[in-house]
């Protein structure tokens, strides 16, 4: 669905649906006309002036990504770590791979 606007006065009739989908494992995180992502981060490049928003659905998927990324940037923003999160971010984030 597609953004509506009035033709008078330029208000917002209907907002567009949305789904967003996990960057790195392909899953459906939210849907609607209305998302709040929990785990997004921002990839901004020099030289570009646009900023890439990248959608995830766990810090699971936040650090696969991390690690697999291999294009140039200038820096990275990270998803804000929230005191719900916290113990699944040490867990999922910060977890040391056996070797």
């Amino acid at each position: 669905m597609k953004e509506e606007r009035c033709k008078c006065c330029g208000s917002l009739l209907r907002k567009p649906y949305v789904r967003l989908i996990c960057d790195n494992c392909g899953k459906v995180i939210e849907e609607g006309e209305t998302v709040s992502p929990e785990f997004e981060l921002t990839v901004f490049k020099d030289h570009v002036d646009e900023a890439e928003e990248k959608h995830f659905c766990s810090w699971k998927c936040v650090r696969e990504w991390l690690l697999k990324y291999k294009e140039d940037f200038s820096f990275i923003t990270l998803p804000y770590l929230h005191k719900e999160n916290f113990e699944a971010f040490k867990k999922e984030f910060l977890r040391r791979d056996k070797r």
